[in-house]
């Protein structure tokens, strides 16, 4: 993040939670949750809406915040943002330039879904891919190696059980219509947490193979 990004960046938010000026988008979002903002933002405002989920996501940004107290929520913005990423995705947004923005959207929920150090934002990435998927079924193939890798990803498992997040992406690898790899299977078959063994059930259907 340059130092322009990282100047801008608080006062961004601290805009998006005040009374906004003249030529600015009307906000009517809280501190503690940004979502209908940040949707508003989908559809008038997309790159800015692009480039302030960048500065957020961004490594330098998420380390600043894990360490000082006054931002210590913030993760609930990165929580919303990933959420409204999803809206880039809706058939119903008519902004220019929208492949473009597809990308960028993709890229910063996969960068959410595997790196990000709040739980609760990596499980809002699945839901998002989730919704995502529902509204353009042709997308489901697109996620399915990141869903898988943050199944396997050692953040999501503590001494052999599975975190709710795995119950989640088998969830939406289902909903999805996608098999999981035999890796992401025998992982899930082995999993301490009873509730992710017991989703391979979803599995022993006509649809698929048995395990």
């Amino acid at each position: 993040m340059n130092s322009i990004s990282k100047k801008l960046l608080p006062l961004t938010l601290t805009v998006l939670f005040s009374t906004p000026v003249k030529a600015n988008p009307t906000f009517k979002g809280n501190p503690s949750w940004m979502l209908p903002s940040f949707v508003e933002m989908t559809a008038k405002y997309p790159k800015r809406l692009l480039d302030l989920a960048s500065n957020l996501f961004s490594q330098e940004r998420i380390a600043k915040a894990s360490t000082t107290a006054s931002l210590a929520h913030e993760w609930q913005h990165r929580s919303a943002m990933v959420n409204s990423l999803g809206e880039f995705f809706s058939p119903e947004l008519k902004v220019k330039e929208i492949s473009k923005h597809q990308q960028q959207a993709k890229a910063l929920i996969e960068n959410a879904l595997l790196k990000d150090p709040s739980l609760l934002v990596r499980d809002t990435a699945v839901e998002t891919v989730g919704r995502i998927v529902r509204m353009s079924p042709t997308q489901s193939k697109a996620w399915k190696k990141s869903l898988e890798s943050a199944f396997l990803d050692s953040k999501n498992i503590v001494q052999g059980e599975g975190l709710f997040i795995r119950e989640s992406i088998l969830r939406i690898l289902r909903e999805s219509n996608l098999k999981p790899s035999r890796k992401v299977l025998n992982a899930a078959k082995s999993d301490l947490n009873p509730q992710v063994s017991y989703m391979l059930k979803a599995w022993q259907t006509n649809s698929f193979d048995s395990l």
